[in-house]
């Protein structure tokens, strides 16, 4: 019988990830790619276990009249909540005029910017091919339209034989990559870069394309719009944007 318990709060463990991690196929990614749809849902979950968290927090710890039951819904509560991504929402800016100082008035927003702040660990909320990205943020402009998705192994060294042959795939359909040294929060790092017809692919390493049997850091990947590619560059320096030069 106790086996048959754990069997069942594993199956429902195992649900509550599934549902909440819906894996992005980077390969898959177009220009059309809608950035809102992919978060709402989360959003939308998240908002809905919150008021039932408030709900039972009241009881169990205001109201002191809550029943073994109501404890077991609110700790299942606070660990489906722990599996769902948030993102943090920020409005990006640019300055106008350059020749002048960074004010209010010589400023201009551009894009929305969609970090992510949580997600859970166990899952992939991208891949492309043999490689798992565990975070992701998004770059939107003020219409609504995709500017470009960064995805991060997140400290996360990958295999050596999935960078190679994630690298191998690139060139083999866009040809060798544009290769720059770079430097970035206080580490040399290569950028190698793929233009496609419509899309940017840009792929940030600790090692050269002769070394990736030694990387000792995470991977970092871009999927960009082609029409924002040089805009974007050296324009963002927060969060998961400062590789991106």
């Amino acid at each position: 019988m106790k086996n048959l318990i754990i069997f069942l709060l594993l199956l429902i463990l195992v649900g509550c990830q599934v549902d909440a991690q819906k894996s992005i196929n980077l390969e898959e990614i177009g220009v059309d790619f809608n950035i809102k749809g992919y978060i709402k849902p989360y959003e939308d979950k998240r908002s809905a276990l919150q008021k039932k968290s408030k709900m039972f927090f009241k009881k169990i710890f205001t109201d002191k009249n809550a029943s073994k039951q109501d404890t077991l819904a609110y700790k299942k509560i606070q660990s489906e909540l722990l599996e769902i991504n948030s993102f943090k929402v920020d409005s990006l800016y640019h300055v106008i005029d350059e020749e002048k100082i960074w004010s209010d008035e010589n400023k201009k927003k551009w894009a929305v910017s969609y970090g992510m702040m949580s997600y859970a660990s166990i899952n992939r909320t991208s891949y492309f091919k043999s490689i798992n990205f565990p975070k992701v943020s998004f770059l939107q402009d003020l219409k609504g339209g995709f500017i470009a998705v960064s995805a991060t192994t997140h400290y996360r060294k990958p295999k050596p034989k999935d960078f190679k042959s994630l690298y191998k795939y690139l060139c083999e359909r866009y040809g060798k990559p544009k290769v720059k040294k770079i430097r970035a929060m206080a580490k040399n790092k290569f950028s190698f870069q793929w233009v496609g017809e419509k899309l940017v692919y840009n792929m940030i390493s600790d090692v050269d394309e002769y070394s990736f049997e030694n990387t000792k850091y995470n991977l970092h990947f871009y999927v960009i719009n082609k029409k924002y590619n040089e805009f974007v560059r050296g324009k963002i320096g927060i969060g998961d944007w400062i590789d991106l030069k």
